[in-house]
């Protein structure tokens, strides 16, 4: 289960900032990176204590990405190509 796990991270991981960076499912790649952050954090947060995920902004990421998929509209992306 940890082999597998560790792989679906590391694709997720890739894959995500790829999404974001081309703009491409947008919405979808800000709601997959604040999850993967979210229990990034948590886990950071149980294994080290609260000072670990505070000194490498992994909350502040999560928020960001969170806040980064209730956007109504991403100007520069291909996504707002395909919608016209």
């Amino acid at each position: 289960m940890s082999t597998f796990s560790t792989y679906a991270a590391t694709f997720f991981e890739i894959l995500f900032p790829l999404l974001l960076i081309v703009g491409f499912k947008t919405r979808i790649a800000a709601y997959g990176s604040s999850i993967l952050l979210l229990i990034f954090a948590v886990s950071m947060t149980i294994a080290l204590g609260s000072k670990a995920p505070l000194n490498y902004s992994v909350w502040v990421g999560s928020a960001a990405a969170l806040l980064l998929a209730v956007q109504q509209g991403y100007s520069f992306s291909i996504d707002q190509l395909t919608k016209k």
